[in-house]
Order: structure tokens, then C-alpha cells, then sequence
């Protein structure tokens, strides 16, 4: 059972959405001491080693190696640097990892029945476990494999919600140009838009990024920084709706290798959330869409 489930992650692994065998490395414990005490962000991250078969349900006990295999797999997730404890040597601090790593995968739209909880991957419960891991790289697999299926449905989907308000996807972006694609949602007002149309935003919410009339006055850091804020504001309307948030507010505009997979994900969980809802502008809308017709 160790080997097939080594030998199913590394081969998911090797596929996954950041290319990377994840399971066949390890945390090796620096010289330095930390204790559990100091908390989470409080220790260096440590580095990484080859683990060999027979370690690897021990290995995933102290949450770390499931850690690294979250964010391999989640655009914009960062555990190791922070929010975790390096070196847990209890079983309250090595769970409290586990579920830091669970609660993300959770985010992706895993099949509950195939997961389990911190404990059983703590207490090494070899078949619950095998079947969590699994469960989390398949998930993503099928997602990435779905989102590019049907990605033209999906961009013509969104168009036809943003062209009658005056922000129609370009294109390019339509026929399948990825760098179209990135400066088409750069800025993340097309996404507000779409939310704004489907009723999940306000239109408050979409006045409140930086336009493009704005943003194309900028360059470098300061362009940057407000692409991040939009960014940001924007992942607070998503999270206020239930969708899952795979980038970091910067990366909407720089969407993480393997683009423009990444982003056609994250434009993906959007699109489920609002589908079934009629594309109907609301009247201050469409007075929106007249005054910002040429700034969207």
C-alpha cells in the first residue's frame, strides 16, 4: 500500500498543476531548536530531502509535506513561509498543520467522501489518508483538464454578460490569445463587472477599482501596487460570495506558471458562481456602462 500510494503521488505529482513530484521530498529539521510554543511564522522555513517509502505516512504526521503539496497545487498559496508551525513536536501543533493544509484543499471543490480529518492522516490511518491525497491531486487534475475543455464556453459565457454593458471581452481573448486573455482580466474590473451583472456585486464594489483610463497612466511599482489593491478588493467580494480564491491578489494581474492555466482555474470558480443567474443589468449599471464605456 506505501508504494502505490508513493508512486500515485509522485506520478499526480509530476502532472499536477505546478509540475512538481511533491511527495518524495521532506522537511530535514535544522540545527537550530524552535519550540511549538513560539507558534506559527515564528520559525525559518526549513529546507527539503528525498524521503524514502517507508517514511512517507510518517512524513505527512507532522502536516508539512502536505503543506508543500497544497501550495504546489493552489495558485497563490503560501503555507510554509507562514501561518504554520516549522517544527511541531506535538500532536496538537503537527494537526493543527494538517488541517491548515486540508482547509485549502477544501477550497478546490474536493468529493467529501474520499477525505478525512487531521487525525486520521496524524494517526496514520493508511487508507484514509491514501485516499485524501489522492483526492486532493485528482481534483485538481479534473478541474485544470475541465477548465480547458471548456474555456471558449466559458469567455463566451462572460462575454455575453459584458457586452451589453460596454466591457466586452476583446477578440483575441475570444479566438484563444493568452497574453490577451491576462491584459483582458489584468486589472480585475471585468471580473467585477461580471459580478456586478450577475448581482453578486455592487456597483459600488466595481467604482471602487482602478480603471483602466487610470491604471494605463501607470508603470512599474506603482502600477503594481494597484493592480494589487484591485486585486484585493476583489477577493473580498469573492470570499463574501463563497468562491474559491486560488490567487494572491497580485497574481491577478500576473497570473503563476502554468499560465494562463492558473487564471482560466481561478476564471473557472467565477464562472460557476454565476451561472443560472440571468444577465439583466440593473439600470445603474447601464448608466455605469455609459460613463465607463471607454475605461473597462
Amino acid at each position: 500500500m506505501i508504494g502505490e500510494a508513493k508512486e500515485f503521488v509522485s506520478t499526480a505529482g509530476s502532472s499536477g498543476i505546478q509540475g512538481v513530484a511533491i511527495t518524495g521530498q521532506r522537511l530535514e529539521e535544522s540545527r537550530a531548536s524552535t519550540a511549538d510554543s513560539a507558534g506559527p511564522e515564528a520559525a525559518a522555513p526549513a529546507s527539503w530531502t528525498p524521503v524514502e517509502e517507508s517514511n512517507f505516512f510518517e512524513d505527512l504526521k507532522t502536516g508539512l509535506v502536505l503543506c508543500k503539496v497544497v501550495e504546489r497545487l493552489v495558485p497563490g498559496v503560501d503555507l510554509t513561509t507562514k501561518g504554520i508551525y516549522q517544527k511541531p513536536r506535538t500532536r496538537a501543533t503537527c494537526v493543527a498543520n494538517i488541517d491548515k493544509a486540508l482547509s485549502v484543499a477544501w477550497r478546490t471543490g474536493v468529493n467529501a467522501t474520499n477525505m478525512c480529518s487531521a487525525e486520521d492522516i496524524y494517526d496514520c490511518k493508511v487508507t484514509a489518508a491514501t485516499r485524501c491525497v489522492s483526492e486532493i491531486f485528482e481534483a485538481l487534475q479534473m478541474r485544470v483538464r475541465e477548465v480547458r475543455t471548456r474555456s471558449r464556453e466559458m469567455l463566451v459565457s462572460m462575454n455575453a454578460r459584458l457586452s451589453p454593458i460596454g466591457c466586452a471581452l476583446s477578440k483575441a481573448t475570444l479566438t484563444g490569445n493568452c497574453e490577451a486573455l491576462v491584459d483582458d482580466f489584468a486589472d480585475c474590473t471585468k471580473i467585477m463587472a461580471l459580478l456586478v451583472s450577475a448581482g453578486k456585486a455592487s456597483v459600488e464594489d466595481l467604482l471602487s477599482l482602478a480603471h483602466r483610463d487610470q491604471t494605463g497612466r501607470l508603470h512599474g511599482a506603482e502600477l503594481d501596487t494597484v493592480l494589487e489593491e484591485n486585486g484585493r478588493i476583489l477577493s473580498q467580494v469573492l470570499e463574501a460570495n463563497g468562491c474559491p480564491i486560488l490567487l494572491a491578489e497580485k497574481e491577478f494581474a500576473r497570473p503563476p506558471a502554468p499560465s494562463p492555466d492558473t487564471l482560466l482555474l481561478q476564471l473557472h470558480f467565477i464562472w460557476r458562481v454565476t451561472l443560472g443567474t440571468p444577465p439583466s443589468p440593473s439600470p445603474d449599471l447601464a448608466a455605469l456602462a455609459g460613463a465607463f464605456s471607454t475605461q473597462l
